[in-house]
């Protein structure tokens, strides 16, 4: 079982200091918005914006070719003082072949998917 920091998508980023944003399925496409939490490698790093204690981008780890998503144990988001609405970090976020795991706030998700990709969204 392989751990998301020897993922070359995943590398630059701590998922567990991130926030989930939303979980969306359409068709054979699992998206997760988040706001990510850039580590102290990651190539793009940035000091941290006013009010931040890290350089944090929204972005989406897009998972294609998805044959088999389970999502279990799901939380409800709490709701932030401007009004949205996230979950905490993932605390777990494994890959076994093409059988990705993560579990969190969120709950536990089974994503048995062809590729993962990060699309960055937000504003530099």
């Amino acid at each position: 079982m392989v751990d998301y920091v020897a993922l070359p998508a995943l590398r630059h980023f701590v998922l567990e200091d991130s926030y989930v944003l939303e979980i969306l399925e359409s068709g054979d496409t699992v998206s997760i918005r988040m706001d990510l939490v850039y580590a102290k490698d990651h190539p793009e790093l940035r000091p941290p914006r006013l009010g931040e204690w890290a350089y944090v981008r929204e972005g989406v780890l897009r998972f294609s070719g998805v044959t088999e998503f389970e999502w279990t144990d799901r939380s409800v988001p709490a709701r932030e003082p401007d009004g949205s609405r996230s979950w905490d970090g993932l605390e777990v976020f494994r890959l076994q072949g093409r059988e990705y795991q993560l579990a969190g706030d969120v709950g536990s998700l089974r994503i048995v998917a062809q590729r993962l990709e990060v699309e960055m969204t937000g504003p530099i």
